[in-house]
Parts: structure tokens; C-alpha cells; sequence
């Protein structure tokens, strides 16, 4: 409005006076705005060496983490009166609370990762899970670097639906990675142990 004002009386078209018609905005404090952040980070590249070393990095990061930090879900206690059928709905139950609580803190999305030793996998855990690893939509990867008694949950994104997370990219010119975690990748990860 203000700018066909202006165009119309520096073409004639309008009075001078009509320049006072035209309509300013306070001081942009006084309306709060809603805009993107922007974070730039400089991440030194390492030697790739065999994308076997790539995952043992990654999983000893997360495995690190769970070890040097507090967690917030609770324990499943076993009993003499558990059985496997109750037991195996117990540690889906955690899974699942674990999956809500990603996707209460990280605001992106529930789970989408598991991460246990396959020993947890296949003698505690074994009536639920298909053949492809997958349970409810969640990816099962089991590795014996993991606790047996220890479950991690993730949230895995990719530089397309999120800003933030774990992220490795893998340079496709030389034999270099970058590793980098972002704020708040830490609202994306749970644990917890089968005692």
C-alpha cells in the first residue's frame, strides 16, 4: 500500500498530501516475529579408512554416551516370577515409553533405532521381532560392543528431514569423513538396563 502510494504522486497521479495516508510499523520489538536459526559449524575432516571403523566410531560414541551420562528411563527389574512373555512385554513397553519421550524432547519424531547386544536380542527379546530386524517400525541393530543388559534407543535422521542430530558425511571426492554431533542431539537418544 505504502509503495503504490509513493509511486502515484511521484507520477502525478496523487497529491503530495496524500504521502501522509501511508502507513509505518512501530518498532519490530513491539511485534515478535517467529524466524529460523542458523548455525554454522566448522568440523575438522578424518582419514576414512573402511566403513567398518566408521560404525565402531559411531557405535562407541553412543555407547560412551550412555556410560558417562544420566539416564532418564527406569530400569526393567527381572523377578523370579517373570517369565519370557512378560518379560519381552516389558522391555517393549520401555521401548516404546523411550520412542514417546524422543519424540516429546527432540519434537521430530519417535524412535526409529534400537540397539542391543544380540544376546538380548535373541534370549530375552526373541517373540517380537521379524525376521528383517524390525520391530514395529523400529530398526533393531545388534552389536556385542553393547552391554547385554543394556538397550539404546535413537531417533536417526538425515540432513534432509532435520538440523539436528549425529551426523556423518562421508566426502565422495578424497578418503574423508566428518563426524559432528549438533545442539540437542542428546534429546534423541534413551536407555536403559534389564536387571
Amino acid at each position: 500500500m505504502n509503495r503504490e502510494i509513493t509511486i502515484d504522486v511521484l507520477l502525478g497521479e496523487e497529491k503530495e498530501e496524500k504521502l501522509n495516508d501511508r502507513i509505518f510499523i512501530k518498532d519490530q520489538d513491539e511485534y515478535p516475529t517467529i524466524s529460523m536459526k542458523l548455525f554454522e559449524d566448522h568440523i575438522n575432516g578424518k582419514r576414512f579408512k573402511s566403513y567398518e571403523a566408521l560404525y565402531n566410531e559411531v557405535l562407541d560414541f553412543y555407547i560412551n554416551y550412555t556410560v558417562n551420562n544420566k539416564q532418564t528411563l527406569t530400569d526393567v527389574t527381572l523377578s523370579s516370577a517373570t517369565d519370557a512373555n512378560q518379560l519381552e512385554r516389558m522391555i517393549m513397553s520401555k521401548i516404546m515409553m523411550g520412542g514417546n519421550l524422543i519424540a516429546m524432547n527432540g519434537r521430530v519424531g519417535m524412535a526409529n533405532i534400537v540397539l542391543m547386544n544380540p544376546i538380548t536380542q535373541y534370549e530375552r527379546f526373541y517373540l517380537s521381532i521379524e525376521n528383517n530386524n524390525n520391530l514395529n517400525g523400529i530398526k533393531i541393530i545388534t552389536d556385542h560392543k553393547i552391554d547385554k543388559d543394556k538397550v539404546i534407543i535413537l531417533r536417526s535422521e538425515t540432513l534432509k528431514t532435520s538440523s539436528t542430530g549425529v551426523y556423518v558425511i562421508k566426502s565422495t571426492d578424497n578418503d574423508q569423513y566428518f563426524f559432528k554431533e549438533t545442539n540437542n542431539w542428546d534429546k534423541k537418544i534413551q536407555w536403559f538396563y534389564i536387571k
